[in-house]
């Protein structure tokens, strides 16, 4: 079976969830633990997370003033977000680890693809 059929299938599962009738009524104090509990065992088996943000579509008169888009969010694995403004794509790079050798070898993928990549940085120190 091709890879993209099984991510496929994994991720319109995770879909369906939202749309499952007799879940949607269940408090979020209920719910909360259950997706915790089920999130620490099923990254035991994540590499890395991608989330699709998506087309970015500000109010115009907002437009002006931005450059472009990217977001970062917590996470205990590589965490990577899309967004595209403007005719440009941003992909934004979470890692728990002090080696940035993951993020490098990307950027240096992208690059070798003939892909046109400019890199911003930041370090968050605990």
């Amino acid at each position: 079976m091709l890879r993209s059929s099984r991510l496929t299938r994994r991720l319109y599962s995770f879909e369906t969830m939202e749309f499952v009738a007799p879940v949607r009524p269940v408090p979020l104090f209920i719910k909360q633990p259950i997706v915790r509990f089920f999130s620490k065992a099923s990254n035991k088996k994540v590499s890395m997370v991608l989330s699709n943000m998506g087309v970015q579509k500000p109010p115009q008169e907002m437009v002006q003033y931005i450059d472009s888009y990217t977001g970062f969010c917590s996470s205990n694995n590589l965490f990577s977000t899309i967004f595209s403004f403007n005719g440009e794509l941003s992909l934004g790079v979470s890692s728990p680890y002090k080696s940035t050798g993951a993020v490098k070898n990307l950027v240096r993928r992208f690059s070798d693809m003939g892909i046109d990549i400019r890199v911003y940085a930041t370090e968050v120190i605990r």
